[in-house]
Formats: C-alpha cells, structure tokens, sequence
C-alpha cells in the first residue's frame, strides 16, 4: 500500500471495529507507517516490533548447517569465501536459507562459489532456485511511487557496503533532477521526505540517528544491492567501472558513471567510454595514475569526495561544464579552486569541507545560483553579498579581507545556517576598520527576523573581552533560532540573558566561567530544548542544581566542569535519556555523584569521565576510582 498514515487508519478501522472482547492482531509489514497505524491510538508506536538480523553464530550455524551439516564439516578451500557470502546476507535468515540451498545443490568447489559470490545480482534475478529470496527482495517495490524507484535505483552509484551520508545523497538527488518542487516546502525538504520514505519503506537502513529523530546516513542491505545493481545494469542507469563483477564498459551510452578507482588505477580505462551526453560522474579511490577524468561538458554533478590524488591537472576543463549543480571535493588534498570556477552559472552545492583550500577564488562570488557553500577552511571572499540564493554557509573569517567582507552578510537574507570560525580578532575588534565582530553580531540579528535557524560559531585566539561584546552587544537574539553553538577558549563571564527570549531553541552549546542559580534559570526556561552542552570553566560552592519540571524535552546532556555537585530535583527532564558527565579531578570525593542519576528515570546511557589532574598521586586515584563505584552502583 502507498496511502498515507491517515488512510492506514481508516482502513483498520473498518475492518477491526472497537470493543471490549480485548483481542490481538499481530500484522507482518515492511512499511513503517502502516506499523504505526496498526498499534493503538492510546500507545501508538509502543507495540512495534522490529525483527533484528541473525548473529554472527547464529548466521554461521544455519548456513553451514544446510550445507555441510554443521560448521565441523567445512571445507578448508571454502572458508574464505564462505566469510564472504555470509557478510554479505547480513544476517537476514531467508537471504541464508535461500543461498544455502543454492549453493548446496552445487559441488563444494572454491572457484565455482567465488563465481557465485561474484554473480549473486544476476543469480536473484534469473535462479528459480532463489526465487523466494528474489520475492522478498522486491516486497513493496512496486507499490513505490515512480520518483522513489529512480531516487532507489540510484543507490546503485555509490560504492558497495559503504556510508552513504543524507546530505549528500539528497544534494546529488537534486542535482541529477530526481526532485519535485512543492508548495511550501525547499527543494532540500522535499528531498529529506524521499529519504525518510525509502527508510519507511525498509528500502534503505537507517545510521546515525540524532536526539531529535533525524537520520544522517543510511547503509543498503547487501542483498537489495546486488538487485538494484543488477537492475541499473539492465537499465543502463549507471555504469560502473573498477567495481568487483568488472562491469563491461562496453554500453551504448554513459548516463551516469562510477568510477571505483581502488588503490590501483593501471587497468582503469576510460578511453572506450561513449559519454558526450553523461549527466554525472563519481570518482572513488586512488586517481594518482589516472592521466584524465572524462568531463563531459553536459554533467550535473560531480563528485570526487574522499579521492585520493585530486589536482589542478583533473580540473583544466571544469568551466566548460556550464550545466554543473554538484560539485563535491570533500575530503580531498585539493588547496586551490581555479578561476573558472566562475563560469559554473548553475551550480548550487560547493562542498571544499576538510580540504586544504585557505582562499577562495573572487570568480566563485559570481555563482549566483549556489545554495549550499561548504568551506570552513577558506577565508570569507569580499563579494559574498552577490551570493544571494546561499541558504547554508560554512565559513572562516581571518584576515584583514575577510572582516570587511562581514559587512555584506546583510544581504544574505535566504540564509537558514551560518558556520563561521572567528579566528584571531584583536580584543578592541569593535573599534577597528571594516566589519568585525560587533558587525557580525548586528548582522546575525538582522538575519534572524529573516530564515536564519542555525547558529554556530567557533572563537578562536582571542581574549575574554569578545566574549563580553557577544554577551552585550547581541541585545536583539534572532528569535526563531533553534540551534546555536558558540565555542572557543574562554567562554562567557555568566549565561548572556538574551538566551531566555529563544523560545524554538532545541539545540544548545555554550562555553561559561562560572554558572550560579540565575543562570541555571535561564536555562530551564527554554521548553523546547532536545540537545544541552555546557562547559564550565570554574568551580561553584553551589554546584548545579537544575529545579524540578524544567527541560521537559531534553534527551541528551553533556556537562563538563571541575569537581562540583551535580544534582537534579525531583520531575526534572522527563524524557532525558543520554546523559554524559566529565569531571576535570581536584579533588577526592566523589560521594556526591549519586545524586546525580537519582531522579533521571528515563535515563538510557549515562557515561562518566575524570580527567585526572598530573598532581594526583596513585593512591589518590585510585580512590577515585572506589568513591565513583560506591556512589554509582548502589
């Protein structure tokens, strides 16, 4: 079924009317949705059980047990490959069963299952012995609406078993035009909403979910991989060059190209290749011998995250790619941006993250279409202001240029996040030339009655005195913030009182001196808080004590501070479930710690950390160690 959570429940309603008999349905499905519409509107989502995979012993007993009669009665030869084919079932009991059988009916001979290991895609598709796997595999594909199938289908371009990052995923998505613009809604949004879909849809698994739901990566299940693979060969929807089947470069025409490069690139040849209407390319692995990557002047997205060997002689052609929208060097050794990076009109995503680029081009103020700028370590340009269509910047102001190009953040007014390293302003940077920090601050203010939502600064190599500009002169706090991060050596004297007036705040880090019972007030007093980090400086005599029936959304806690008391009154962050606490050690007693958990019910992890001081002897340590034990586990 493709109806909504909605439409779900009117159908279970109609067929299971409400009585008193107490009766109990127990429903089989693969979706999401119709889990949560099955359970009971008074605990809904409190009965969903989901079906974990088989353990490593468990998965090693029932493949081998089917073959060979247990695991005793393996084969030397096969062992290697057995490793192989059981990684890749993961764990799925039918996946095991299914190609246990296969594979029995075949002589146990190394070369004829690496064979089979290799061509698992092909032998789901076209085995009847494999049949029932095949069907499984396909359980809800059909129903998926014809965007979701292309957004699964094209899963098949990333490297096997890899991470693949949301972010990323949905940017390339966008790119390649797999997105429907909708009515109220970003590009980027709607493409989030197919990703969760596919999650919904056990389509896709589910990595990295944060305190507040949101699911950062996803990883494919081996299995429904070998199928997408097989289907985007047949399809030529992607093609894919160095990956282990060793897929025959030989096709019609290049739509998409991967290009999995490994760490040796001497077969690699692209030369064969017919692609002068390819719409994207990725490049995986090692490219250091590879003398040219095929640009074709028609591209979309190009993505070269995590290459090794990335540089200027792979780019001599990049401005002639006048349709480009995705262009990713992430996690490269590339230090420089050539200047024809500004003939990329259409370009909309820029990511330079954890590459060695300080500088950017002035050309790249002329990418007037460019949403997404990802750049930490390169200085802000003078021009920024050009870049009106920018909804995320990540950015780093330094030099003399940088600040005074503050100054044009103002006409930023499409922007929903600012990353911004604040690195080595003079303490009197608010009387300086040009833009600086009390710029940056006025502009900050403006920008938040615009679409700014995410705030995260990092203070980097200056004295207190800046701090004191940030807990003064930021007297009008953007409203409608709901995520601020302000880190940096030092921190605030006190909790700056414009925090309280963040009412959609969910998400908090802060660095403070010293924090007394006014400031811990403060922070009760923000009902919508999920994510709480704080830093200490100094010790308080009154420790922290957060009252009762405040942080009522709160699900993780970090604290870090010198040895103080730390406890927590009676209703006090109903729905607290990680709590993490560091202690820098001056002292011995710890008894107090107890206190702590004491009244945090919901409490799932609670992890503890002493930083030991270097004047500590052993035996003081060691005692530690015991007044932590007595105090925690009781």
């Amino acid at each position: 079924m493709t109806c909504g959570k909605y439409q779900h429940g009117i159908i279970l309603a109609s067929v299971l009317p409400e009585n008193t008999f107490d009766s109990i349905n127990i429903t089989t499905t693969r979706n999401e949705l119709v889990a949560n519409a099955c359970c009971s509107r008074y605990h809904p989502g409190h009965f969903v059980h989901k079906v974990a995979s088989l353990k490593d012993l468990d998965s090693r007993t029932l493949f081998f047990g089917r073959i060979f009669g247990s695991e005793d009665n393996l084969p030397h030869v096969l062992e290697e490959v057995s490793m192989k084919i059981l990684k890749k079932c993961a764990g799925l009991p039918l996946a095991i069963v299914c190609i246990s059988s296969f594979l029995a009916a075949t002589s146990p001979d190394a070369k004829k299952w690496e064979k089979a290991y290799n061509s698992l895609g092909s032998e789901i598709e076209s085995n009847d012995g494999l049949r029932r796997l095949r069907q499984a595999l396909k359980v809800g594909y059909d129903d998926l609406p014809q965007h979701l199938k292309v957004c699964r289908l094209y899963l098949s371009a990333f490297p096997e078993n890899c991470k693949i990052e949301r972010d990323r995923l949905t940017c390339r998505w966008i790119a390649e035009g797999f997105v429907d613009e909708k009515p109220g809604k970003t590009v980027q949004e709607v493409a989030e909403d197919y990703f969760s879909e596919l999650i919904e849809q056990s389509m896709i698994q589910a990595v990295d979910v944060d305190c507040f739901g949101e699911t950062h990566a996803c990883r494919i299940h081996d299995m429904i991989f070998e199928l997408i693979s097989m289907e985007s060969f047949e399809e030529n929807f992607v093609t894919l060059i160095g990956n282990r089947r060793g897929t025959s470069t030989q096709r019609p025409y290049v739509r998409r190209l991967s290009l999995n490069c490994g760490n040796a690139t001497d077969g690699l040849d692209c030369s064969s290749l017919n692609m002068p209407h390819a719409r994207s390319l990725a490049v995986n692995g090692n490219i250091d011998n590879l003398d040219s990557v095929p640009l074709c002047r028609f591209l979309r997205m190009l993505d070269f995250e995590c290459c090794h060997g990335v540089n200027s002689r792979h780019l001599k052609d990049i401005g002639q790619l006048f349709l480009l929208k995705y262009l990713s060097f992430k996690s490269t050794w590339i230090s420089e941006l050539p200047a024809q990076i500004g003939e990329l009109k259409c370009l909309e995503t820029l990511d330079l993250t954890q590459t060695y680029v300080r500088e950017l081009p002035v050309e790249v103020t002329r990418l007037q279409r460019l949403v997404y700028l990802l750049a930490g370590g390169a200085e802000l340009p003078k021009g920024i202001g050009n870049m009106r269509s920018l909804q995320l910047l990540c950015i780093r102001v330094a030099g003399k240029r940088s600040r005074e190009a503050v100054e044009e953040l103002l006409w930023l007014t499409n922007l929903r996040k600012l990353e911004m390293s604040y690195v080595g302003v003079h303490p009197r940077g608010r009387k300086s030339k040009g833009g600086s920090l009390d710029t940056l601050l006025k502009i900050i203010s403006k920008l938040g009655k615009c679409k700014l939502r995410f705030l995260h600064l990092n203070l980097l190599g200056y004295s207190i005195g800046l701090y004191l500009q940030i807990q003064f002169l930021l007297t009008s706090a953007p409203d409608h913030l709901q995520s601020l991060r302000i880190r940096g050596d030092h921190g605030f004297q006190s909790v700056p009182v414009w925090i309280r007036s963040l009412n959609h705040l969910t998400d908090l880090e802060l660095t403070v001196r010293m924090v007394g019972a006014q400031d811990l007030k403060i922070f009760a007093g923000l009902p919508r808080l999920v994510r709480f980090r704080l830093t200490i400086k100094e010790p308080s005599t009154e420790g922290i004590i957060i009252p009762g029936s405040s942080l009522p959304c709160l699900k993780e806690l970090f604290i870090s501070c010198r040895i103080m008391p730390v406890s927590f009154s009676q209703g006090v962050m109903p729905k607290l479930e990680n709590f993490e606490l560091q202690f820098r050690a001056y002292q011995e007693d710890l008894k107090f710690i107890r206190h702590t958990i004491d009244h945090l019910q919901s409490i799932k992890e609670f992890q503890f950390t002493i930083a030991v001081h270097r004047g500590l002897s052993d035996r003081q340590v060691e005692h530690l160690k015991e007044s932590f034990k007595s105090a925690v586990f009781v």
